[in-house]
């Protein structure tokens, strides 16, 4: 493997990586708040 290639490799990883915590933790605020959402629904609907 030569520095070129380990490079653009390292850099493939890092992008990567970075995507999927970004990812990972946009969607956790998503799921988050949709939980929350339809859990106080079914709340309120068991409450009646």
């Amino acid at each position: 493997m030569t520095d070129s290639m380990l490079a653009i490799l390292m850099g493939i990883i890092v992008v990567v990586v970075g995507a999927g915590i970004w990812a990972a933790s946009s969607n956790r605020e998503l799921l988050t708040q949709w939980f929350r959402e339809h859990h106080l629904r079914d709340l309120m609907h068991h409450k009646h």
